[in-house]
């Protein structure tokens, strides 16, 4: 549900960012699905690290 949440988010901050920047709308949106999808990468690996070394510390 973050996830999805998430990208909404990031679509939605494209699109004003649209306003602001003339020219070519795709860089802006390829740049913001750039980073939105790198950081939803990192935040996913950091969770996932942090669950395996509680389980590894379980037993």
């Amino acid at each position: 549900m973050a996830t999805l949440a998430s990208g909404y988010l990031f679509r939605g901050a494209a699109r004003q960012l649209l306003t602001f920047v003339p020219g070519p709308g795709w860089t802006v949106k390829t740049g913001v699905a750039y980073v939105g999808t790198l950081s939803l990468g990192h935040i996913a690996k950091n969770y996932f690290e942090r669950e395996a070394a509680i389980i590894a510390d379980k037993t």
